[in-house]
């Protein structure tokens, strides 16, 4: 039967035997390192975790800047078809210019100018949602909000200004379930994400079946007056997310700061009494 005790003598012998041998400021120095490169390594994970969640933040919004000038796009390309689209393009063009095309997608906005087509808006919705990891959201009340601005908002206002009654219906319940997710998330989102104005153009729309043009140019505009209020929620969102991790960053590195000060002046200390 293994004895605990000269088993634990034989593990710690190497170590004893180091101690023993080196003279006290030189053990002070190894005690010191033992806790201090386990405190800088769980610092630096810590550190990268927040460091990549801000990056991952700020690729968000670059999405998110895009939603302005579709969301007019889209209101040109269906409200007036015969402009064909256009007045937007600069707008789209200078964003994606001073981002360094960060997105890929001046091709396909090269693509849309040549033939605009609320289908092509959408699938540049999709695009930048994609290219800027909006689609990946982590977290719920952003995630929601998400789906609202940039899949079934400007979804569904193509299919009310196309009268597609069947489509609307089905888009307009995914719309209003992502409302209500956001908000459970998140209940200071109800007044930005408020469906009010949609919910009384919708109710005109469907009453008629899709068959009235102007109900259905008005819930395309209710429901792009609401992909513009939830796309600037949705920023902010973001916003708060990065400065929170900037934040803990911050204190986490001033705390090590601190610690690491701390821990030389102890060292220099120790050793300036020992040569005395």
């Amino acid at each position: 039967m293994l004895n605990p005790k000269s088993t634990l003598e034989s593990l710690l012998a190497p170590g004893l035997r180091l101690m023993q041998a080196v003279r006290l400021p030189v053990k002070f120095t190894i005690v010191a390192a033992a806790l201090l490169v386990p405190l800088c390594v769980a610092v630096y994970g810590v550190v990268d975790y927040a460091e990549s969640n801000i990056a991952f933040g700020m690729e968000e919004r670059l999405g998110v800047a895009y939603v302005a000038p579709l969301t007019a796009l889209l209101q040109e390309a269906t409200q007036s078809p015969e402009a064909g689209a256009t007045r937007t393009f600069a707008a789209l063009e200078r964003l994606t210019a001073s981002q360094g095309d960060a997105l890929q997608v001046a091709a396909a906005i090269g693509a849309l100018r040549a033939r605009p087509a609320a289908s092509q808006i959408l699938a540049l919705f999709t695009q930048v949602s994609d290219n800027s990891k909006l689609t990946l959201d982590p977290d719920l009340d952003s995630y929601y909000v998400m789906a609202l601005v940039m899949d079934h908002a400007p979804k569904l206002a193509v299919a009310a200004a196309e009268l597609d009654a069947g489509r609307a219906s089905m888009l307009h319940d995914s719309l209003a379930a992502a409302v209500k997710r956001a908000s459970a998330a998140n209940p200071a989102l109800a007044s930005d994400l408020s469906t009010a104005e949609l919910e009384s153009a919708y109710a005109r729309f469907s009453s008629t079946g899709g068959a009235s043009r102007g109900d259905g140019l008005a819930l395309s505009r209710a429901t792009l007056a609401l992909t513009a209020r939830s796309a600037n929620a949705l920023d902010r969102l973001l916003v708060k997310r990065i400065d929170g991790f900037e934040s803990h960053r911050n204190r986490l590195l001033g705390l090590t700061l601190l610690s690491l000060l701390l821990a030389v002046y102890l060292i220099s200390g120790f050793y300036l009494s020992n040569l005395r």
